[in-house]
């Protein structure tokens, strides 16, 4: 099982690039909060990244990929010394194929790609919350998001019919390719991508995720990877940052959203699924972890597109 394909498919993004704009200095872009994951490409230049609640700034230079998953206030600037403007006090006119600040300086120019991926309301528990503030892939680290950063950055210059399309296939491909970067730069760091990683606690995942309509007890995941009981729930809780059953009660409700909105099977067979006794059970465990029962949550997200 492709545990971590598996689990990023449950944050359930749609992406959309919001512009592609170019900036001469001096310049400062300051960006509102939002709940949409947000990413920035810098096709050409270089520009300082400056995030809300971190203190130290994030110099970008052509190439860099960067993804903010929590949405945070965040300013892009060309120099630490430039005041940035929020984004919506900024002029734009549409030129050479982009939008471009109006009234704006005559030093050296950057290019930047801006975008969002938008969750699906709902889904994903935990797994959002455990990314970090601020993923960052520099274009000397990848071959592979280099040349779909290219693939991207040609995306955005295309008026043929289906380019708003391709662009967000493009990067969906890159926020798999950061999701793993990151994951292979992040050892010793405590998240649930690192999780994956461990032979004991990544198998436990797998299995978890893998069959969550059996009645999976700590004893018997723990005898399964070869650990004591105290081990495996230290373990387990050090890495992904939730204990086993919580995790796996999250887990459940995330694919039984899912089934929901996807399909039109009864409620009893999708509670079944889910490793729940019965359909009570089921619905007292969803509306705690999404604030709605599953009734109330089909009728209203049944209809939207994953």
């Amino acid at each position: 099982m492709d545990t971590l394909g598996e689990s990023l498919s449950l944050l359930h993004l749609t992406s959309l690039l919001h512009w592609r704009t170019e900036l001469f200095a001096p310049w400062g872009l300051r960006m509102q909060a939002t709940d949409d994951m947000v990413f920035h490409v810098v096709e050409r230049g270089i520009c300082w990244l400056q995030v809300a609640g971190l203190a130290a700034p994030l110099l970008l230079g052509a190439g860099d990929f960067v993804i903010l998953p929590h949405g945070p206030q965040h300013a892009l600037v060309d120099d630490l010394a430039t005041a940035p403007r929020f984004i919506q006090q900024v002029r734009f006119s549409t030129e050479r194929g982009c939008q471009v600040v109006a009234n704006t300086g005559t030093g050296s120019a950057t290019t930047i790609l801006c975008g969002i991926f938008r969750y699906a309301h709902g889904d994903g528990p935990p797994l959002r919350s455990l990314l970090p503030p601020v993923i960052h892939c520099p274009r000397r680290d990848n071959d592979d998001i280099s040349t779909c950063l290219g693939l991207l950055g040609d995306a955005t210059r295309d008026t043929e019919p289906g380019a708003t399309l391709i662009q967000s296939r493009l990067a969906d491909v890159l926020f798999v390719h950061a999701m793993r970067r990151w994951l292979m730069q992040s050892e010793g760091m405590p998240s649930w991508l690192h999780a994956l990683r461990d032979p004991q606690v990544g198998t436990a995942l797998g299995l978890m995720q893998g069959q969550p309509e059996h009645h999976w007890t700590v004893a018997e995941l723990a005898t399964t990877v070869g650990l004591s009981v105290s081990a495996f729930s230290a373990r387990f809780t050090a890495l992904v940052g939730q204990a086993p059953m919580r995790y796996l009660t999250a887990w459940r409700i995330a694919q039984a959203a899912r089934a929901l909105r996807r399909t039109d099977a009864p409620i009893a067979d999708i509670s079944v699924g889910a490793g729940y006794a019965t359909p009570a059970a089921f619905s007292k465990a969803f509306k705690q972890v999404l604030g709605v029962g599953p009734r109330s949550y089909r009728l209203t997200h049944q209809q939207q597109h994953d």
